[in-house]
């Protein structure tokens, strides 16, 4: 079986769903399936994982770009195309990402979209997507319950299928002095009492970082932002000024973006991460995920859920709603727990058995 997974972004390109991609097709290659990954250009500066075949050809996702992306469709013969939707690469309100499976339909080739965030209701380009008749996969297991009414009706066309995501990073276990060498990079001798609350993603206003201003104690707390703060340049010198005056001054570092390695590296040494979605979250979020293998406790947001999941140890408050925030990072921060590191290979191997399940219906569909 071939497959193409179509990917707005793609490490070294900075992007979740680009990273999620890029454990996708190593996961599938060792599943036995052949993969080929379209993309962006910038792509080309890395080499491919494993087995996989990466066309860095795309220069844009406009419409003058059909051509390139039909290229790749009509010589390299998949068997399934695989549109990942939405990533930082795609060119805003670019139709191309959502024609994809149109041009899949027209070579007779099976048609599987994962939708990774629900799209807004302005986001009108996606409901070409959702139209040609295929599969979906889905991160959330409520996710088609959120959607806008129209792209509800037009799913009816299609199967949704819910496949939970894996982490972008791997568990690291830190010892004892690797935790203590690196609190030391941001606790002096006055303040080795306090407590690391970690913030891990891009910086964008709905993903609601300034909220760790709330949240946290600066009598008690140091925080740590981790991820590319490039996305939103007003929104990032707003948590610059917050982060340089009183009474945060001095309790707040903004690393920005971080090798995977070395990201790993400080949700292990967190005492906690926060991560306050103004839309709210889920296991479903690849940040979650991330700081969870690392055994460190998480305060986030969810309308699905609500309270204390002592299995994942994760907090689930409605979205802004600082108090149950700031209580649950009061009566969780510092209950961690040892690394998962033996489930990342594990949780990615059954994802990409759950995807070859998708591939098959997508191809049987074309039969009928």
């Amino acid at each position: 079986m071939k497959v193409l997974l179509v990917t707005g972004s793609f490490p070294p390109m900075r992007c979740g769903v680009g990273d999620y991609t890029w454990k996708l097709a190593t996961a599938l290659t060792e599943a036995g399936i052949t993969v080929g990954v379209l993309t962006g250009e910038d792509a080309a500066a890395i080499e491919a994982p494993g087995d996989v075949t990466v066309f860095p050809v795309m220069p844009d996702w406009r419409l003058s770009s059909i051509g390139k992306a039909n290229k790749v469709i009509r010589t390299w013969k998949p068997d399934v195309v695989h549109v990942q939707y939405p990533t930082q690469g795609y060119d805003p309100g670019a139709a191309l990402p959502s024609l994809i499976p149109w041009l899949a339909s027209f070579h007779k080739i099976g048609i599987v979209r994962t939708w990774h965030e629900i799209p807004s209701g302005r986001e009108k380009s996606f409901l070409l997507q959702a139209s040609p008749r295929g599969e979906f996969i889905v991160t959330r297991q409520s996710f088609s319950d959120t959607l806008p009414g129209l792209a509800k009706a037009l799913l009816h066309r299609s199967r949704c299928h819910y496949i939970p995501i894996g982490s972008n990073i791997s568990a690291v276990d830190l010892t004892n002095d690797e935790r203590l060498s690196l609190r030391n990079r941001y606790l002096d001798n006055d303040s080795k009492s306090r407590r690391i609350i970690a913030y891990f993603g891009f910086l964008y206003r709905f993903k609601g970082a300034d909220q760790l201003f709330d949240i946290c104690n600066p009598a008690t707390d140091h925080l740590i932002f981790i991820g590319d703060m490039t996305v939103d340049d007003s929104y990032t010198a707003e948590i610059a000024e917050r982060a340089e005056t009183p009474p945060w001054q001095g309790h707040a570092t903004l690393l920005g973006y971080l090798p995977e390695n070395d990201i790993a590296r400080h949700l292990a040494l967190a005492d906690g991460v926060v991560l306050p979605f103004r839309r709210g979250g889920g296991i479903g979020n690849g940040t979650i995920h991330a700081a969870v293998l690392q055994g460190t406790p998480v305060v986030t947001t969810s309308r699905e859920r609500v309270g204390y999941d002592s299995i994942q140890n994760v907090f689930y408050a409605p979205p802004d709603n600082i108090d149950s925030m700031r209580d649950a990072v009061d009566n969780l921060v510092g209950q961690r727990r040892p690394a998962s590191t033996n489930v990342d290979d594990r949780q990615w191997h059954e994802i990409a058995i759950e995807h070859r399940k998708v591939y098959d219906k997508a191809i049987a569909r074309l039969s009928k």
